[in-house]
């Protein structure tokens, strides 16, 4: 069964938040944003129902900092920079990149996303207060004006806890910009029912290889994928590109993409 369970998310002025799937979106941070000067707000506390285990120390330790990586999932944006306190930390980030972890301070953070080569193209710039955790950042939407998914940053906290003894957990998200919401099916059983756009549905597998295949709400399948999940593994698998690549402004089919959290 998928997980209920609340995820604690960041809060700042200029920050969407991802949404869970029974959650909401936060403000949108829009293609080519001005700075801002606005303050962040604080975040909030963490909820755990009754009959979850208390999260324990998860695959990798933030070792009293935050730690944070990006993921690219823009189809038709530029190469981007992720720059932290004026000096660039990630480089030419590409599309479909999951970045390595950076470690920052668990302090008021200056961040922005720029174009590689053209840092006068602004995407994003925010204070941002990193609270002691693990954090997935993803650039998400289209670049451009002519669009209804503008581009935009979200952050979530990541839920490091370990699974129980054979079990792995696995988390999606939907950043298909032309797609509504997106069914997961593994091994002929749904995983997931319906995943929005920006949004992400998590839940607890036999650790093994499995098959997801993404499909359309009417049923249509749009990709298939095996993936490998250890015993006691955290994993996000990332849905990006065009569902549609023929009707986008650019070609870049929908594929998922598996990374281990924390790792």
């Amino acid at each position: 069964m998928p997980d209920s369970r609340r995820r604690r998310f960041l809060h700042a002025s200029g920050v969407a938040l991802l949404s869970a799937v029974a959650g909401c979106s936060g403000l949108l941070a829009q293609d080519e944003m001005p700075p801002s000067t606005a303050e962040p707000t604080a975040a909030p506390g963490t909820e755990t129902p009754a009959g979850t285990d208390v999260p324990t120390d998860g695959p990798s330790s933030t070792d009293g900092g935050a730690n944070l990586r990006v993921v690219h999932a823009v189809p038709n944006a530029p190469n981007i920079d992720i720059v932290v306190f004026g000096d660039p930390a990630l480089k030419d980030e590409t599309f479909r990149q999951i970045s390595q972890y950076l470690y920052l301070g668990a302090e008021q953070t200056a961040l922005s996303l720029v174009a590689t080569g053209n840092p006068d193209r602004v995407f994003f710039e925010e204070t941002i207060d990193f609270e002691v955790a693990s954090y997935t950042g993803i650039i998400l939407g289209e670049a451009g004006n002519n669009t209804d998914r503008p581009l935009e940053f979200r952050l979530f906290e990541e839920d490091l806890s370990l699974p129980e003894q054979g079990s792995a957990r696995l988390q999606f998200v939907n950043t298909a910009p032309d797609a509504q919401t997106l069914r997961v099916v593994s091994d002929d059983e749904a995983l997931f029912g319906g995943v929005g756009y920006g949004e992400t549905a998590s839940t607890t597998l036999p650790a093994g290889s499995h098959q997801l295949e993404i499909r359309t709400p009417n049923g249509e399948a749009v990709t298939t994928t095996e993936v490998e999940l250890a015993d006691r593994g955290v994993y996000t698998a990332f849905g990006m590109g065009y569902v549609n690549p023929g009707n986008a402004p650019t070609n870049a089919p929908f594929q998922v993409d598996v990374a281990e959290d924390g790792d």
